[in-house]
């Protein structure tokens, strides 16, 4: 979130600021190229798995133009960058994995996200509509009772 006034993302620079102070108190920014490198294929593994995760819901607001764009194609490439991260630094990817496991959990625990945006309520929707329309017959051996309130409407 950004400053009030000017709406400036302050923290992210105050991080981008100490990030590249790391670099320069060490010495060698060789040392920290792998660490930064693997947030980056990170970002992209992540932009790839939100893109399959949208096609395969099958959202309305969810139309790419790209003519080459798939499902698998956003997979393919998740793949493929999370591949690189570990292909370049085992250990990196495994660090980097971390942290991005500590931002989701920090995310997750300390900020209310009801108001955003949730790919799985999509996809549990997906889901439902899929059992429906399959329907068929059930067994008697998995049938239970159902129970039906009818209720008149209240006062309007």
């Amino acid at each position: 979130a950004g400053a009030t006034a000017g709406d400036e993302p302050r923290r992210a620079v105050v991080l981008s600021y100490l990030i590249a102070q790391l670099g320069m108190f060490i010495g060698d920014l060789d040392a920290v190229a792998p660490i930064l490198t693997n947030f980056f294929l990170v970002t992209y593994t992540l932009t790839n798995l939100a893109a399959f995760f949208l096609e395969i819901s099958g959202v309305p607001n969810w139309r790419p133009t790209y003519r080459f764009f798939s499902w698998q194609t956003s997979l393919l490439g998740a793949a493929l960058t999370l591949a690189a991260m570990v292909y370049l630094n085992v250990a990196f990817a495994a660090i980097t994995a971390a942290v991005v496991g500590a931002v989701y959990a920090y995310l997750s625990l300390c900020f209310d996200g009801s108001a955003w945006a949730d790919i799985s309520s999509a996809l549990t929707f997906r889901q439902a509509r899929a059992a429906l329309r399959r329907g068929g017959v059930l067994h008697a051996k998995y049938w239970r009772p159902v129970l039906m309130l009818v209720q008149p409407d209240g006062p309007q």
